[in-house]
């Protein structure tokens, strides 16, 4: 039943390509980056 239900939401969604950096990969860099106290 739900690969039915996927298979009617895929079947009716628009396809969105994103391009540029990635935000998960910027806050990683920021919180590891952050001196120890």
């Amino acid at each position: 039943m739900a690969d039915a239900i996927l298979d009617r939401v895929v079947h009716n969604a628009y396809k969105i390509n994103l391009s540029g950096k990635s935000m998960r990969n910027e806050r990683k860099k920021l919180i590891t980056d952050r001196p120890t106290p």
